[in-house]
């Protein structure tokens, strides 16, 4: 399931491995930059209040366990036919990664970008944070995952609770403002952010089904071609 190509042959493959660490390695520069960019900025204690952040550091914690699993695989002390803690933990971190990733890209350059100039920060924290996912789902046997669309809604949930109180609690942003994003401001339109958390779960499933087609997509492909 998790550690394979669609298209491989052998049961193992070294190559496979490599891709693992390269997509670890990716991902880990990519919250280096954010952090450094962060610090930079002097906004460093904001780090942690947005979405894309707390998705940025799942999909490295995510790579690293998938990179280790890959390496345990490929040298003999697990088996793919058990699921273990371990494995179940990245099962649950995969569903919730590859559909938050492109939420957030889609939400982000939709509702949220300003026009400011766009630095590499932004590009790798609101852009690449999707395409190594959509990626990886596109080559890597996993089976279809549609049903396991409750991962991303139960944690949309909790980061949605999350804005709430944080405002409640005179939470600020790093422009000073008391709220995480304009289009959440619960203080001043309880009613438009109600509709828009409604609007924001919906369009978490459609991503999660999307996804899971395109894996359907794969799966046909490899048929095909054999």
């Amino acid at each position: 399931m998790m550690f394979h190509w669609q298209w491989q042959r052998k049961e193992k493959s070294v190559t496979f491995v490599i891709y693992r660490w390269i997509y670890f390695a990716f991902y880990a520069f990519s919250t280096a930059i954010s952090i450094i960019n962060s610090l930079k900025n002097d906004s460093f204690q904001f780090s942690f209040i947005y979405l894309s952040r707390w998705n940025l550091y799942m999909t490295m914690i995510m790579s690293l366990v998938s990179a280790c699993l890959a390496t345990s695989f490929y040298r003999g002390n697990i088996k793919a036919q058990k699921m273990d803690s371990s494995m179940k933990f990245y099962w649950f971190m995969y569903n919730n990664v590859s559909t938050f990733a492109c939420f957030i890209t889609a939400f982000y350059w939709a509702f949220v970008y300003d026009g400011k100039p766009i630095n590499l920060s932004t590009i790798l924290t609101h852009m690449t944070n999707s395409i190594g996912p959509f990626f990886d789902l596109m080559i890597v046997n996993h089976p279809p995952h549609m049903f396991q669309c409750i991962y991303p809604m139960m944690c949309g949930s909790f980061y949605l609770i999350f804005t709430f109180i944080y405002q409640i609690l005179g939470g600020l942003n790093e422009n000073g403002e008391n709220f995480i994003y304009s289009a959440l401001d619960w203080n001043k339109n309880l009613k438009k952010s109600l509709i828009i958390s409604a609007k924001a779960f919906l369009f978490i499933g459609i991503i999660h089904v999307i996804l899971s087609l395109l894996q359907h997509l794969r799966i046909f492909l490899f048929k095909i071609s054999r």
